[in-house]
């Protein structure tokens, strides 16, 4: 009896060490993706479940002429963080605007220039940390944000 017991407390232990060191990634499924380039397909998006968008690829953002004209306008309510990767250079006017849910956004090192009215009515926008290499910053960028307490 006592045999078989250890037996099986082995096998359990075996079990949970095995499970234990395997990496669980529970990747958010992605919601909705599409083109955001001022040359096409240049920069792609993608807003997961978590509420994560993911701006990537290389050169500018398309020209934004309105917040109704956002390519993830459809779900501005549901982005909680923007991450814009590396390669990408501007980001156009009204891209953010009236995010209302929006707390954080990554801008990358390279990144040279934020549009106009881009982050205007991001209400829940608390702080942002911009890289050095921005060199233009439009009009009202930031107009309305009335949680950001750092820039």
């Amino acid at each position: 009896m006592q045999k078989t017991m250890k037996k099986t407390l082995s096998i359990i232990l075996a079990i949970l060490m095995i499970v234990t060191t395997v990496p669980f990634a529970f990747a958010a499924d992605v919601v909705a993706s599409g083109a955001c380039g001022a040359n096409g397909d240049n920069l792609t998006w993608s807003l997961d479940s978590d509420g994560l968008l993911t701006i990537s690829g290389e050169g500018k953002m398309q020209a934004i002429f309105s917040y109704t004209e956002q390519p993830w306008e459809d779900y501005e309510r549901d982005i909680k963080e923007v991450v814009v990767e590396e390669g990408v250079t501007t980001i156009g006017d009204y891209a953010f605007y009236d995010c209302e849910s929006l707390t954080s956004i990554d801008l990358p090192e390279g990144l040279t220039t934020i549009g106009n009215s881009v982050f205007s009515y991001c209400r829940s926008l608390t702080s942002i940390d911009l890289p050095e290499s921005i060199t233009t910053i439009g009009n009202d960028a930031f107009y309305y944000c009335n949680s950001l307490t750092r820039i």
